[in-house]
């Protein structure tokens, strides 16, 4: 669960709606808290521009990443600097297996572009 799940799960757990000029990012998940699913039924994706201060190069990432069940792909706009971790074997990140699950790699890699171009790409600020 993420922040920004708050919103969206707090209003359905209190049986109200999220305001309609409120954009919500984040999904509803009262049915992982109330014990009726098990983990993410979701793709979360996300955008960070990382810009480190001078020096600081400790916790720079790929600029895009997707997080779908165990698996978590990271990989820069250009598709450079790929990785892809199995969080339920290695939650720190430290074994990058995206040459040795393929085909993983290649699912999550088109998922994330498509996404990337839908939604970041040309809205960039």
């Amino acid at each position: 669960m993420s922040v920004l799940d708050f919103i969206p799960t707090i209003c359905a757990l209190t049986g109200t709606k999220v305001p309609a000029t409120f954009q919500v990012d984040g999904y509803d998940r009262s049915e992982i808290l109330l014990g009726r699913i098990k983990g993410n039924t979701n793709h979360m994706y996300w955008y960070y521009p990382n810009k480190p201060l001078p020096g600081k190069t400790e916790n720079i990432s790929p600029v895009l990443a997707v997080r779908s069940g165990k698996w978590k792909f990271l990989m820069e706009a250009d598709g450079s600097n790929q990785q892809l971790y199995n969080l339920e074997k290695d939650h720190r990140e430290t074994k990058n297996v995206f040459k040795e699950e393929k085909k993983i790699t290649q699912q999550l890699y088109l998922r994330l572009i498509t996404w990337y171009q839908q939604n970041v790409k040309d809205n960039k600020s």
